[in-house]
């Protein structure tokens, strides 16, 4: 597929805030809840009982998911900045813009390194010039109107094309 000339991660202001301020709480506690109940099958379970091993089988796998969510979580919660912040690639750079404050191009000179965490989904790119990585989380709206996993790898081809080797893949947090 050829890729288009700009590509854009940006999640329109209010649900942006929305999915921030009321979206992760909520999510953190079902989480919670989800490995909290999967754990209680586990460990209630009676030994002379019929169906042990089912409940168990169940239970574990219900826990593997919640440690699944629970890694997700704590990655839009450490960059729920990328929630709320525009990004825009193209050939000349990144255009960043931040909440409330003016639209800044970073050319792909500024940036010094990147990251593909392929289980979790998401692309961070670290510049000495701003505070905190760029973040293209997948599922991000924005042009063109794609499916996620087709967007997300098309930002990563550009972006492993303009960093080379400084681009690394990361299996964990």
């Amino acid at each position: 597929m050829e890729r288009p000339e700009k590509i854009e991660f940006a999640t329109p202001p209010p649900f942006g805030w929305l999915m921030v301020w009321l979206g992760l709480p909520l999510l953190g506690v079902i989480i919670a809840f989800i490995i909290a109940a999967s754990l209680y099958a586990i460990l209630s379970a009676q030994p002379q009982s019929s169906g042990i091993l089912t409940i168990k089988v169940k239970g574990s796998i219900m826990f593997g998911a919640g440690l699944w969510m629970a890694a997700a979580f704590v990655h839009w919660f450490r960059d729920r900045h990328a929630i709320t912040t525009s990004y825009l690639l193209c050939e000349q750079g990144i255009h960043v813009k931040p909440p409330g404050m003016p639209e800044r191009l970073l050319l792909w000179s500024d940036f010094d390194r990147a990251v593909y965490n392929r289980p979790l989904k998401y692309i961070q790119i670290f510049s000495p010039k701003i505070d905190k990585p760029v973040t293209l989380i997948l599922g991000s709206p924005g042009a063109p109107p794609l499916p996620p996993l087709q967007k997300l790898e098309l930002a990563r081809h550009l972006v492993e094309e303009k960093l080379g080797q400084r681009l690394k893949r990361q299996w964990l947090l």
